[in-house]
């Protein structure tokens, strides 16, 4: 597979309690491993006033706190925190983004942006970037759920990332799906010969999905004054599971082909959507009615030509 790695990496959030119970941790599996290229930087940026020096330690205390024991190497943790750099950030403020470009420096090797932060503070963060040149050619940019509050902010945010960042370069992320138990989902579907045959509506009875937190707010109380638990799990982790398990097979596992059998997965989502789409720009959905008033998505510019949409697999009830 081709790969296209990146000399920096800026992630915001970084002393949030993602940043300490899974990204931190990633990093430095990644680090360990050696999957990592060896001249990468990584720039924290948050509202805390941290120097390099008090954000290494606040990182090492993360890692010592949520690493595995049999992952802890005391040679490898010091030399992923030497990678590790800290600027603090408000998103709000438009004067934070100079320094923090500032810290970066030069970008012409590749920057990578990891930005997670609340749906209001989307605009002003690519806002931001983009007007201090951390927006270029070289530059990509994830972006964490959740995007907005409800259809219409959704669109908002998707619309203002888009004024800097064309969609090759744009990634929308569910942390969740990284989860190993999530993987495997798609292993156990379409690389089992004996689940693949009968994972239908003739071999399966009925499917419960089961979430069984082991932490409480923690320190996201503020989060989840605004965001609530229907919209933090249901709306993005438990759709998403219920669309791998309930999807045609895909194309390919990558690219467009499995965003479009997910989204036929879970029908009600789409018939809720159908009254606009989430983008207005680059590979945004248009969904149609198709039949008896199925909902189904396409992809503007990606359809191959002659193309019959029909599954012939749903077509015979095989997902019914």
């Amino acid at each position: 597979m081709h790969r296209n790695p990146v000399a920096k990496l800026l992630l915001f959030g970084a002393t949030g309690d993602l940043a300490q119970r899974m990204l931190l941790p990633s990093l430095y599996g990644l680090h360990a491993d050696g999957l990592l290229p060896e001249e990468l930087t990584i720039t924290g940026a948050a509202r805390h006033e941290h120097d390099d020096k008090d954000y290494r330690k606040f990182a090492k205390k993360a890692l010592d706190e949520f690493l595995p024991e049999d992952r802890k190497d005391e040679g490898a943790i010091g030399t992923f925190l030497d990678r590790i750099f800290y600027q603090p950030t408000d998103l709000s403020d438009p004067a934070s983004f100079q320094p923090l470009a500032d810290k970066i420096g030069d970008i012409s090797g590749g920057l990578a942006i990891y930005l997670s932060t609340a749906p209001s503070l989307f605009e002003a963060a690519i806002e931001g970037l983009h007007k201090v040149g951390l927006a270029g050619e070289t530059v990509r940019v994830g972006l964490e759920k959740p995007l907005g509050y409800d259809l219409e902010t959704s669109r908002e945010i998707n619309d203002s990332v888009a004024k800097a960042f064309p969609e090759d370069r744009t990634y929308r992320i569910d942390h969740y799906l990284g989860k190993e138990t999530v993987q495997n989902i798609l292993a156990l579907r379409f690389g089992n010969s004996f689940f693949e045959p009968v994972w239908n509506a003739q071999g399966i009875d009925n499917v419960q999905i089961t979430i069984s937190e082991t932490v409480g707010l923690e320190e996201r109380a503020g989060y989840y004054e605004t965001a609530g638990a229907l919209r933090d799990m249901v709306a993005n982790h438990m759709l998403q599971l219920l669309a791998l398990i309930a999807m045609e097979p895909p194309r390919a596992l990558r690219g467009h082909g499995r965003p479009r059998r997910e989204v036929e997965g879970v029908p009600l989502a789409a018939h809720d959507q159908a009254r606009g789409s989430p983008a207005r720009h680059g590979h945004r959905p248009v969904w149609r009615r198709r039949g008896e008033g199925e909902v189904r998505q396409e992809l503007l510019g990606r359809t191959r030509p002659g193309f019959d949409h029909r599954d012939v697999r749903r077509d015979q009830g095989a997902c019914r």
